[in-house]
């Protein structure tokens, strides 16, 4: 029925399914469904239990499809056989532009795969690859696969990169034949010491970032980043929310807010958190008393800056 049901709507954009179980016969018959489709977009894939040749058959529809522009996979299992079939397919598919990656551990042979077969593909523009246990020692292959694809946007969200993969990934981030403007590092395992590369990367005038996502790392000090925004003119969206309250004086956190406001009024938006004082976008700095008072000296010294801010949310 739900296959009858994506053959006749041509006018579907959206295709999810999750937390569902395909036997083959549905998997083959789901391809063929997907070869064909005109209209749909987005395709979310969360499959508890398929066998290999299933992942097998949805792939290769995707070859010649030429309207799915974002793919969202969550693979259950170890297996790197559906990773391969994607890999392969996206050195095919000259029309998505978004992939989303979900699986329990992706193995070091097929990530090196998946990175080297992307150098072939033109056109993605976003790539995510959420809790799959990234590391370290694994985080090589993806920074050699940035210096030769079109990719914009790399989320890696909750995975276990620490200041070693910060320093391979700002490596990566330096080389000319590299344009991602945004990168997304939340929930990972980043100190004070990849704080310091990343407030080093921002200074450095190869680096092309417009947002930087650190939130729920383990970053303690923000003087890195007070310094990197001296001098950098191209960061628009920097977001830090530590998991303790920092380590740091009340100047800091003053100057680090009251460049936020400044450069507010200017357009761009800075340092954003929903929680902050008084509904604002503003650095995060947790709920500790350094932020509340260099809230209160910005509210007492600059209220210029703060009601030029306030102005600016409200037009918004």
């Amino acid at each position: 029925f739900l296959l009858q049901g994506i053959r006749s709507l041509q006018h579907l954009q959206e295709l999810h399914l999750e937390k569902t179980d395909i036997p083959i016969e549905g998997a083959n018959q789901l391809a063929e469904a997907l070869g064909d489709h005109e209209s749909l977009r987005v395709l979310r894939l969360q499959i508890c239990q398929l066998a290999p040749e299933g992942w097998e058959a949805i792939a290769c529809s995707l070859h010649g499809n030429t309207s799915v522009k974002e793919l969202h996979l969550q693979i259950h299992g170890l297996s790197c056989d559906p990773i391969r079939f994607f890999a392969r397919m996206l050195t095919q598919n000259n029309n998505i532009e978004a992939l989303h990656l979900k699986t329990q551990k992706i193995e070091e042979d097929a990530l090196a795969f998946l990175t080297e077969q992307m150098r072939y593909n033109r056109t993605l523009q976003t790539w995510e690859m959420q809790s799959t246990h990234l590391s370290d020692q694994s985080i090589g292959f993806l920074a050699d696969m940035l210096r030769n694809t079109s990719l914009r946007k790399v989320c890696l969200p909750g995975n276990q990169i620490g200041d070693e993969g910060v320093s391979i990934l700002a490596n990566a981030l330096k080389n000319d034949n590299c344009y991602v403007v945004a990168l997304h590092l939340d929930m990972n395992g980043i100190t004070d010491s990849g704080a310091t590369i990343l407030g080093e990367l921002l200074m450095d005038t190869r680096c092309k970032l417009r947002e930087l996502n650190l939130v729920y790392n383990q970053i303690q000090c923000v003087d890195p980043f007070v310094r990197a925004l001296e001098q950098n003119a191209v960061l628009e969206v920097l977001s830090l929310l530590p998991q303790r309250p920092p380590r740091h004086d009340l100047r800091s956190s003053s100057l680090l807010l009251e460049r936020y406001l400044t450069w507010n009024r200017a357009g761009r938006r800075l340092l954003r958190h929903q929680n902050a004082p008084m509904g604002l976008f503003a650095y995060a700095l947790g709920r500790s008393s350094t932020n509340v008072s260099a809230i209160h000296w910005l509210l007492v010294n600059k209220p210029d800056l703060v009601a030029g801010l306030q102005n600016d949310t409200q037009n918004e």
